[in-house]
């Protein structure tokens, strides 16, 4: 007799608000590029809240020395690498792109760890897989534009960020027996903070208004308790992880929205089919495919 477990409603309802504030953070971004604070102030000055918090999160599930001890300082390093490049293109994505548009390209990311995984970890390909990759594609060549002639370079610096996050999520996995995710995440986060901080010292040293300090910390709280929020549902979830997972693609409407209401963005027809069939073949992916390095992925979130 196949038992199976019902998941609760809560589990979707944390994983709803944990996208949400996700997007939140790249809207606060997308607004601060706005205000000409450069990147290397961004990053360096958004450590302390996340970092704050990431701290007391630790401190209460297993304990700071459990998750943020370094004893693999390398895997932390090369993570923390991953974050830097992903930060440096998403943050220009954010400042040449419309938001809706950076937000649908980047729902690429999973797509790119399921390619990474068949490379590194020579996990097999079935037809379901080519048909999700294909689906992919034809989105994203739908939100480019089709034409070409017309289309923006600039949103290839989110297709970069999204091959980028894809490589970090293969990553974790694959060390995911080394280092927990609140790990990789602080001391990731950490290193990002570092390399604005050097940037900011060698060519700025203008410390932003306490306006601009508000927004960059809550900037960096979005994105933690966001993260949060997510592993907790995901937890709860279990074993039905890849149900809740879905929820992340609620990421795509919520960044229509923002962009149409507070940047009076207009999405041609072509980039919403697009934005569909990338929703459409992430959702399939996330409730069918149960391989090692995703299954891994969703315990990163």
């Amino acid at each position: 007799m196949i038992h199976t477990s019902k998941t609760p409603v809560k589990a979707f309802i944390w994983a709803t608000a944990g996208a949400i504030f996700l997007v939140l953070a790249d809207f606060i971004i997308k607004n601060i590029t706005a205000t000409g604070t450069s990147m290397a102030t961004l990053f360096f000055f958004a450590w302390p809240s996340g970092a704050i918090f990431l701290l007391i999160l630790s401190r209460n599930v297993g304990g700071v020395r459990h998750h943020l001890y370094p004893k693999y300082p390398k895997t932390l390093f090369i993570r923390g690498l991953f974050l830097v490049m992903a930060g440096y293109f998403l943050f220009n994505s954010l400042l040449h792109n419309p938001f809706s548009q950076h937000i649908m390209i980047t729902q690429l990311a999973p797509v790119f760890t399921l390619i990474f995984s068949v490379i590194f970890f020579k996990e097999a390909l079935n037809k379901q897989i080519y048909i999700v990759i294909l689906l992919c594609v034809l989105g994203l060549w739908l939100i480019i534009d089709p034409r070409f002639d017309s289309a923006s370079s600039f949103l290839f610096l989110a297709l970069i960020t999204a091959i980028i996050q894809g490589g970090s999520h293969t990553f974790v996995a694959g060390n995911a027996h080394r280092v927990t995710p609140l790990g990789f995440t602080f001391w990731g986060t950490g290193l990002l903070a570092f390399v604005g901080g050097i940037l900011w010292l060698l060519f700025e040293r203008d410390v932003p208004d306490l306006k601009t300090l508000f927004w960059i910390q809550l900037t960096s709280l979005s994105a933690c308790v966001g993260l949060a929020m997510l592993a907790y549902a995901l937890q709860q979830a279990r074993p039905n992880v890849g149900q809740v997972s879905v929820m992340l693609y609620i990421q795509t409407p919520a960044a229509i929205f923002l962009g149409w209401f507070f940047f009076n963005e207009k999405l041609a027809m072509n980039s919403i089919i697009g934005a569909c069939l990338i929703i459409g073949a992430g959702a399939y992916l996330a409730t069918n495919n149960s391989s090692k390095v995703n299954r891994a992925v969703t315990d990163e979130i």
